[in-house]
């Protein structure tokens, strides 16, 4: 008796929306499309090889690849005091010769905070039309 009459589930109660639990989604979703964005910006290839194709389009325009020595361009070199063995080795980073960030780079970092903020409105506007 105790099982089936006491510990019953309570019923429910008629209400006419979630209250606080939609706030509290809608901030969670947002923070969930900035975070998108900046994983979308910061760590794939995607905005910087439309830059790079971007401000190289003249010089490989005429063999018709776009991103022809992109690679090459994207590694940066470490010298032997860095890293102490007698040859010189490429890693990936926009630097100079002395190690120093150089001017794509800082290009491609303030492209890829507007993309952030461009992709967070874009979505969040389309959900508020949707909504």
């Amino acid at each position: 008796f105790k099982f089936v009459g006491q510990l019953r589930r309570p019923t429910g109660l008629k209400t006419k929306d979630i209250g606080i639990w939609y706030n509290i989604l809608s901030a969670v979703g947002k923070i969930a499309i900035v975070a998108n964005a900046g994983i979308i910006a910061f760590s794939s290839d995607f905005l910087p090889m439309i830059l790079y194709a971007y401000e190289n389009h003249r010089e490989n325009h005429m063999y018709g690849e776009p991103l022809l020595g992109y690679v090459n361009f994207s590694l940066a070199y470490a010298s032997p005091q860095m890293t102490g063995l007698n040859i010189t080795c490429r890693y990936w980073a926009y630097r100079d010769e002395n190690g120093r960030l150089n001017f794509f780079f800082w290009k491609l970092f303030s492209a890829q905070l507007l993309f952030v903020v461009l992709f967070e409105h874009i979505v969040c506007g389309i959900v508020n039309l949707m909504a």
